[in-house]
């Protein structure tokens, strides 16, 4: 029996215009009716997700995942429950690491994207450009202070200089912390061990619902942690293949709503 739904946000919950179909809202509405806890869980800050979170029909004590497990939050009232941040040590090894592999780095707390006063040349972020919908603002990275908290790096830039660049990476770098490449043209950065999956077996404890009893919703190779922890693991139509090798059943697409036809599949058994 399902007791626990998570569920992705981008190429997931919303369609490819970023709103949530209808279908999807009702079908949410009805698992809560059947005590079904829904826990969205996504890799964008929690100011980024306030605006699909504020579209649902959340209940006081619903929680939601964000940075990809980096914290864990009261849905409703953005209460911080469980953070892992990044220290000045962390953001200061992958600020070098930046500059000598020529690739844009922007670093993200609870309330901004910060951008460099200065990307390398010809290599500007896409993730401020393309990706992220929170407010971006610059930041001198010389002039962090210590006490400033990242909850994580991002690396998004040209798909075939990201794949050339990752190869020299330090290797010291990727034993060191999370590397998540939910595309094939960006990187995230958080704490080591880590992911939606460690996440949710927090939440497996703090609810006492076991991870048999929890149903994941993915689409993307961050989501892979996600379907590892839970009983159930549904992926979208338009879920990259590492993905629909691990899962349960194989949705419908974001824009047909899938999120609703694996509710009503499964929460109906």
């Amino acid at each position: 029996m399902i007791r626990l739904i998570a569920i992705d946000i981008d190429g997931t919950l919303v369609n490819d215009y970023g709103h949530i179909p209808e279908e999807n809202l009702k079908a949410i509405q009805w698992a809560q009716s059947q005590g079904v806890q829904i826990v969205i869980c996504t890799g964008r800050p929690y100011q980024s997700a306030r605006t699909i979170i504020e579209q649902l029909p959340i209940q006081s004590n619903d929680v939601m995942i964000n940075f990809n497990g980096g914290q864990i939050r009261n849905a409703q009232s953005g209460q911080l429950l469980y953070d892992y941040p990044l220290s000045y040590d962390d953001v200061q090894r992958w600020i070098v690491e930046g500059e000598r592999l020529a690739l844009p780095v922007n670093l993200i707390d609870n309330e901004w994207v910060y951008e460099p006063l200065k990307y390398p040349d010809g290599y500007p972020s896409w993730y401020t450009t393309k990706v992220t919908t929170a407010p971006v603002t610059t930041l001198d990275y010389e002039k962090i202070l210590p006490d400033h908290q990242f909850n994580k790096v991002v690396i998004a830039t040209d798909e075939a200089h990201l794949a050339r660049q990752l190869k020299q990476l330090d290797p010291q770098l990727a034993r060191d912390y999370q590397i998540i490449q939910g595309y094939p043209f960006q990187i995230e950065i958080i704490p080591k061990g880590i992911n939606k999956g460690s996440a949710l077996q927090v939440l497996s404890k703090d609810l006492n619902i076991p991870q048999t009893a929890m149903m994941g919703i993915g689409d993307q190779l961050n989501d892979v942690p996600m379907f590892e922890s839970c009983g159930v693991r549904i992926a979208m139509e338009n879920a990259v293949p590492a993905v629909k090798a691990m899962s349960t059943w194989v949705t419908t697409n974001n824009n047909a709503s899938g999120v609703a036809h694996a509710i009503y599949r499964y929460i109906k058994k």
